[in-house]
């Protein structure tokens, strides 16, 4: 039986959502209302000093895939946004009364020029252009927390990995009826993506060790690649050995024993790289990853995975806070209260739908 809360409908979800001052929320595909979960959880903290920004773009009128209407993001009077000068922003100072007031002006973004710290003065749809990579991110967060943010929350997704490595930050995940094209199928996949976030964090992971000049195997005894810079490695004989950069597949297939201990993926792990290591008996015993948002794998792979005892550790396990549904599909819509009954079996967060106002909390939660 679904539990469902209704008056004071989101007293429970806001005091997990207080406890992560930084928030990323993500979608498992297009389409599965990540925005609106954004601004629901903006509305919740109107009347307080939030940071907001994207890794990428938000503000398009409609979705490039099937035309409809994008729920712009909204904002309101005390927030702060960070975004690109040059992303609709000339246009909004040029209104009266003034919608922002610029408060800092720094560094560039790669297509649209300054960033910019801007302050909110009136409650309004916002279009941003965030920083996409973790270094710059890290740093707009940063400038945003100087100019009084309490909270930072950031319009993110699940196919960019570098919002995921932010420390302490709570992840908002967002499914839907378009991530399959059958209830069965949403509950698979999703259910997939939340066991990946569910992986064990490596007692000893392999940090990452200096890596020798340019095509030259580093080594370490024991764990450690500190220094490593993004390089794929391998562990054989309790050693690691990190390849060389610039390595297309196929060739660091050739330079990974048969059979290692262990393979440590700083990219993606995808089919591709999967059978190409199967086809050469390089599949190890155990694979080292940052975060859950590298596992690329069909489900097919995955369980096939599985089924030879492979392992997979992460770096770092995010903290999940709740996931949020959405009905719409251009053709086959599916209920929240159906997807909320498929999914609340495997979910170790509660589930929301927060346009009908609606929680559903795990078994054993309450």
């Amino acid at each position: 039986m679904l539990r469902e809360s209704k008056s004071h409908w989101a007293s429970g979800l806001e005091e997990r959502i207080r406890e992560r001052s930084l928030l990323v929320f993500a979608g498992l595909a297009k389409n599965v209302g990540k925005t609106t979960a954004l601004n629901g959880v903006n509305a919740w903290f109107a009347q307080e000093s939030v940071g907001i920004t994207s890794i990428g773009y938000d503000g398009e009128a409609k979705d490039a895939l099937y035309g409809h209407p994008k729920p712009p993001v909204r904002v309101y009077p005390g927030q702060l946004l960070l975004t690109a000068e040059g992303f609709r922003v000339s246009s909004a100072l040029s209104q009266a009364p003034v919608p922002y007031q610029v408060l800092e002006r720094w560094g560039s973004h790669p297509q649209y020029g300054a960033w910019l710290i801007l302050k909110v003065l009136e409650e309004r749809d916002a279009s941003v252009a965030g920083p996409s990579r973790l270094k710059e991110l890290e740093e707009g967060i940063q400038h945003l927390r100087i100019w009084g943010a309490e909270r930072v929350h950031i319009d993110g997704a699940l196919d960019r990995l570098s919002h995921l490595l932010l420390t302490d930050a709570g992840i908002v995940l967002s499914t839907g009826a378009t991530v399959g094209r059958s209830l069965p199928e949403v509950r698979e996949r999703t259910n997939q993506v939340l066991e990946w976030f569910s992986l064990p964090v490596a007692e000893n992971f392999p940090q990452n060790q200096e890596a020798g000049g340019a095509g030259e195997q580093s080594r370490s005894r024991g764990v450690g690649l500190e220094g490593n810079k993004g390089r794929n490695a391998f562990r054989t004989k309790d050693e690691w050995h990190s390849l060389p950069g610039g390595l297309w597949l196929w060739d660091w297939c050739k330079v990974v024993p048969v059979k290692p201990e262990a393979l440590y993926l700083s990219g993606a792990f995808t089919d591709q790289v999967y059978f190409a290591l199967r086809e050469r008996k390089r599949l190890p015993q155990r694979f080292y990853l940052d975060n859950p948002a590298q596992l690329l794998l069909t489900t097919t792979v995955w369980q096939g995975l599985k089924a030879r005892g492979i392992e997979v550790y992460l770096r770092r396990k995010p903290k999940l806070v709740f996931l949020s549904l959405s009905p719409w599909h251009p053709l086959n819509p599916i209920p929240t209260e159906e997807l909320a009954e498929a999914l609340i079996p495997y979910s170790p967060v509660p589930l929301v739908d927060l346009v009908k106002q609606k929680i559903w909390y795990p078994h054993g939660s309450l």
